[in-house]
């Protein structure tokens, strides 16, 4: 009758006799650590069988209880299994076998290599043909540490480990690799941080001067794989590159372009209209469609395109008269898109728009606003130059005032009828 794998009792191959009453499942060795403060503790363990067993059946009781067979990653691990895990005459299963020819790390699906190697003097020899299963010798007069190929069915200890890496452990940005009191995170291009949690960034482009820009941020605004499509006025060619990558070092993949102007002979056809918003984003439209200039609507052609090639201007504005202007000149003085605000000085108040465009063909979006004068009584009462005591005072005298006149007006209609009732009485 076959025996159940992991036995409540282990008889230890180094104390004759002794047999120690463990849990079903022998631990030998844990190796904790605290990563972060915020991520709490995490350990790593070493496990082994009780029993030996087929390559086969040994990886499916790692997977069952632990995390899988062990795959070794440094002479260091070596060292520290060679000084913590007893001799055993059958040796042990580890996480490697012949996977379509190539020796395989079963754990990471990778294949074997040259500088991972560790084999035994000798091995791999394939003595049986059919050698396609790791062990690994453990405190072996020769060769201890090393390994050898060996048929996958001879019955051998499982030597397994539970890992601290899990599938978030790398925010699902980069390599979790297992290390002795530790694991490390090796990040994909484009993240950094202790566990990758950190996107790359870079400095958000500039809008070209008469052209757009439109950018798509699948990881954060201007980051790593953000993408940013530009386009320039009708009128105008781009120079450059249409679109540029933020890459994985923090760089866009081009410089940002430019827009320049064009002669007239190659301007858009006369077909294509001009469409503009106060954003300053630019599109072509098909000719006859409402567009939105600067808060006003529109329908523009190739007759404003040729004065905007040629620089187009609005009338110069002055201040008005007990007032001031303020302009703001993006394209040149007094060029489209040239934005004056106006203010009045006291006693004045503003009579028409307080914001002007240069708007399209050299036209203002409203006329100059003036500065009309206010009756000073309520200019200063507006600017709140007044004694505050002085209105309760004059209402009060108003109302002594009103009540007076009251009583001598019902006193003096008292006076008359009795007046004419004397004049009645005779």
């Amino acid at each position: 009758m076959n025996e159940k794998v992991g036995p409540k009792k282990w008889k230890s191959e180094n104390l004759p006799g002794g047999q120690w009453n463990l849990p079903k499942l022998w631990l030998l060795t844990v190796v904790c650590f605290e990563f972060l403060a915020w991520h709490g503790v995490d350990c790593w363990t070493y496990h082994y069988s009780a029993k030996t067993l087929p390559w086969e059946n040994a990886r499916r009781f790692c997977r069952k209880y632990y995390t899988d067979l062990v795959a070794i990653q440094n002479k260091g691990e070596i060292a520290y299994l060679e000084k913590t895990i007893p001799h055993s005459k059958s040796y042990y299963w580890i996480g490697i076998r012949k996977i379509g020819g190539a020796w395989t790390w079963v754990g990471t699906n990778k294949s074997l290599s040259k500088e991972a190697e560790n084999w035994g003097d000798g091995e791999p020899n394939n003595k049986k043909t059919k050698e396609d299963c790791v062990e690994i010798y453990i405190n072996r007069t020769t060769d201890s540490g090393k390994w050898n190929d060996d048929s996958c069915q001879k019955p051998k200890r499982a030597l397994c480990y539970t890992a601290s890496c899990r599938a978030l452990t790398c925010s699902g940005h980069g390599e979790c690799v297992e290390v002795i009191n530790n694991y490390t995170c090796n990040c994909n291009p484009g993240f950094f941080g202790p566990q990758c949690q950190y996107v790359v960034q870079c400095e958000p482009p500039l809008v070209p001067m008469l052209g757009a820009m439109n950018c798509s941020h699948p990881l954060g605004n201007f980051s790593f794989r953000s993408e940013c499509a530009f386009s320039c006025l009708a009128g105008t060619v781009l120079t450059g590159s249409e679109v540029t990558t933020c890459g994985a070092t923090g760089n866009w993949s081009t410089p940002t372009p430019t827009c320049e102007g064009m002669p007239a002979t190659t301007l858009v056809p006369q077909e294509t209209a001009l469409y503009l918003t106060s954003s300053a984003t630019y599109s072509p439209q098909p000719r006859g469609s409402t567009a939105s200039l600067l808060g006003g609507t529109t329908n523009v052609t190739n007759d404003f395109i040729l004065d905007l090639a040629n620089g187009m201007h609005c009338d110069e504005v002055r201040a008005p008269e007990r007032g001031s202007v303020n302009c703001l000149h993006a394209l040149g003085n007094f060029s489209i898109h040239t934005k004056c605000t106006f203010n009045c000085s006291d006693p004045s108040t503003l009579v028409g728009a307080s914001v002007i465009f240069c708007g399209e063909l050299g036209r203002w979006t409203a006329p100059a606003p003036t500065c009309e004068a206010l009756n000073l009584v309520l200019s200063s009462i507006k600017r709140g130059e007044y004694q505050p005591i002085l209105i309760p005072l004059g209402v009060t005298v108003g109302a002594v005032s009103g009540l007076a006149f009251t009583i001598w007006l019902v006193k003096r209609l008292k006076k008359g009828k009795k007046s004419k009732r004397r004049e009645d009485a005779y």
